[in-house]
């Protein structure tokens, strides 16, 4: 399973204590490497050059702690009514050495999933079930007081937090949609989850991918997840937000100008960095963008697919116009994976250029 966030979430000292052993990190690291077909404990000795007997102590102490699970065992259990008579030593010899390797064929999987997720249901009145285990929370997970959630839903409306959620929907799916439109990226291939880059073609689930106890694609999930965080990271340094900060208070003016200043400069290198490293604005356009024709008055593909376009974008190289990727269709982008022309001008002012190789606005 691919990496998108290093590290585990310790609520408690008892999940500290687990992960401060470094036999317990090796198994964790083997477990991700096997996912979601797990590995038993051979297998994991083999892998990490832990002795088998520390596999199988380690092996308790990170399922009781939550961090794995072992994969439910196929049952050879004799149907029928249960036999009485007295069993002869042979045959007690005989179920101890088959349940000696039904333990050593035990395939453990990394358990972490939480919420609807999980395998164990919550009751009516939303309390865990006594089934449910305790699931130590995977990276990019964070547990909130009752007393936070509970002010959440007074000055959080419901209405609001749809609106929030849609939006952010909305920006995945635009996410997931070029990752299954850019095949030819090696970079992307390399990081991007495995199955989205299959299934793009046949939209058919890829089962090889998804857990077999919850049948979730956790590196998916962890994808999407480190998608989210990201961009929250990204808000936390953009001018708007310190400028937030700062009329509510909650930033001093010297320190809202020290901020201001940093990113101002940040911005501006790595602006100055992409344009030094990309010419196609200027060896596309020149001077000469006012005389490349729009072959169309609006996105053709949209009127085929009878959707709304939200923007306009012309290409410098053809003059095809396709929308933008506020709408739906996002067919300016996908003009461009189709055809590599690497710069389009908004319309209809052409008020800015952008170049889709070096992501560099002109």
């Amino acid at each position: 399973m691919k990496t998108y966030i290093h590290g585990y979430y310790c609520p408690s000292d008892i999940e500290l204590n687990i992960l401060e052993k470094e036999s317990n990190r090796k198994i964790l690291e083997a477990l991700k490497d096997a996912y979601p077909s797990g590995k038993n404990a051979h297998e994991l000795a083999e892998i990490t050059g832990l002795p088998i007997k520390t596999i199988y102590a380690q092996l308790n102490e990170l399922s009781r702690g939550g961090f794995i699970t072992a994969l439910p065992k196929i049952s050879n259990t004799r149907r029928g009514r249960p036999q009485t008579h007295y069993s002869s030593p042979a045959t007690i010899v005989e179920e101890y050495v088959d349940n000696l390797q039904q333990r050593q064929r035990s395939r453990f999987v990394i358990e972490d999933t939480k919420g609807i997720y999980s395998i164990y249901d919550d009751d009516a009145a939303g309390k865990m079930n006594q089934k449910k285990r305790s699931i130590s929370l995977p990276p990019g997970n964070v547990v909130y007081s009752n007393e936070f959630i509970e002010v959440w839903h007074k000055i959080v409306g419901k209405e609001e937090e749809d609106e929030l959620c849609t939006a952010l929907l909305n920006f995945l799916e635009k996410i997931l949609r070029r990752i299954s439109e850019s095949n030819d990226d090696d970079k992307i291939r390399r990081i991007a989850p495995s199955s989205s880059l299959s299934s793009a073609e046949s939209k058919q689930i890829d089962e090889n991918y998804c857990c077999s106890l919850c049948g979730l694609n956790h590196e998916a999930r962890d994808f999407i997840r480190a998608m989210l965080l990201y961009l929250v990271d990204q808000l936390e340094e953009n001018s708007k937000f310190i400028k937030l900060l700062k009329n509510n208070q909650f930033l001093t003016q010297e320190d809202y100008q020290r901020l201001a200043e940093k990113i101002e400069a940040r911005n501006q290198v790595l602006v100055e960095e992409v344009k030094k490293g990309c010419n196609h604005i200027i060896d596309v356009t020149g001077n000469n963008d006012r005389h490349i024709s729009p072959i169309t008055a609006g996105c053709e593909e949209c009127e085929i697919e009878k959707t709304q376009w939200v923007g306009l974008r012309l290409c410098l190289t053809c003059g095809h116009v396709g929308c933008c990727d506020s709408s739906i269709g996002l067919h300016a982008t996908k003009h461009f994976v189709n055809t590599g022309h690497p710069v389009m001008v908004a319309l209809p002012d052409k008020p800015w250029k952008w170049c889709y190789i070096h992501k560099v606005y002109g």
